[in-house]
């Protein structure tokens, strides 16, 4: 699986049958638009969509988490297990997601702030994540997409 930016708001999260365009407002898979709350599995991949454009996606046997917002106890149930969280840089982080990756997005300020309030630094920006449910790090991992 392999996740780039998809200027200029998007992220495109590509598997091996299919890919995703990820925005604030919506998720497409292949032509299929998903704006909303629900259970969807198109081409391969297994989307479940929450309130307020929280999405999460099963993409090769991993799971990418895209939030908007901090997740109640029952969202993160719901979800399940989430290997790769996107989110907007400055939102809280759940301490219950124990992600190998944290995507942050934003401006290059507030990346970096939320960068180091995790505990990394001198990140070196990449333009993509390459991984494999096998080549998941054990200790959680920020990468910043340029």
């Amino acid at each position: 699986m392999e996740i780039s930016l998809n200027k200029p708001t998007g992220i495109k999260i590509k598997g091996k049958n299919a890919s995703a365009v990820v925005t604030p407002e919506k998720i497409a898979v292949e032509n299929y638009q998903i704006t909303g709350p629900g259970e969807y599995e198109i081409s391969g991949i297994d989307v479940i969509g929450l309130a307020g454009g929280v999405f999460r996606l099963r993409v090769d046997g991993v799971s990418v988490g895209c939030l908007t917002r901090k997740l109640t106890d029952d969202e993160k149930s719901r979800l399940g297990t989430i290997n790769i969280v996107i989110l907007p840089a400055g939102i809280e982080l759940d301490a219950g997601l124990e992600a190998s990756y944290v995507l942050p997005q934003g401006e290059p300020e507030e990346v970096a702030k939320f960068a180091k309030s995790l505990g990394a630094e001198n990140i070196t920006p990449a333009p993509k994540l390459v991984t494999t449910p096998e080549k998941l790090p054990e200790t959680t991992t920020v990468v910043v997409l340029k």
